[in-house]
């Protein structure tokens, strides 16, 4: 909670229009603590009551789905958003095919798991609103503590060639929506 309120004072103080979310929600009561500070929840699952609770607290809910049914129970719950977890189940011409069927193209679709920086583009041109990278784009050191084994490791990819990476993504971001 301090780390989020720290987050939230920076990007006050500087004026930065960005958004403050939380994730792996698996109970609607795991929102309580930030209300007020987050613009947005992720859950890879839709638990009970998960949506509403966040409405009723002007929390963007972004439920996990992982079949066109689930995706669009969590749409007709009042999801705005529903987030395609895990997305290497799926391609991104099977996204594009679910969203050419009828209502279902009223879907917003957040593609998570397995995105990579070398495929976001497809997933956005098949239809998806966003995609999420999480370590894929952060490095997966951010899994472990600084006293464990595995960190120093993932931490030393993160260094060599992780970081190129999410700074060139960045870059490239930053030249589309320059154009």
């Amino acid at each position: 909670l301090q780390a989020i309120m720290k987050v939230k004072e920076y990007i006050q103080s500087s004026k930065k229009q960005c958004l403050i979310g939380i994730g792996t929600v698996l109970d609607k009561t795991q929102i309580h603590p930030y209300i007020g500070i987050i613009d947005f929840a992720i859950s890879p699952v839709n638990p009970p009551g998960f949506i509403d609770e966040c409405h009723k607290n002007n929390i963007l809910a972004i439920p996990g789905a992982s079949s066109p049914q689930e995706l669009w129970n969590a749409k007709s719950q009042g999801a705005r958003v529903v987030k395609l977890f895990p997305s290497q189940l799926w391609s991104p011409a099977a996204l594009k095919e679910v969203l050419n069927v009828g209502p279902l193209s009223e879907l917003n679709i957040m593609a998570t798991g397995g995105i990579t920086p070398q495929k976001y583009r497809e997933w956005l041109e098949a239809g998806a609103l966003c995609v999420g990278m999480g370590s894929r784009l952060c490095g997966n050191d951010l899994k472990y503590l600084d006293s464990d084994p595995l960190f120093k490791t993932e931490h030393e990819q993160w260094k060599t060639a992780g970081h190129k990476v999410a700074l060139n993504l960045f870059k490239e971001l930053y030249l589309l929506k320059s154009n």
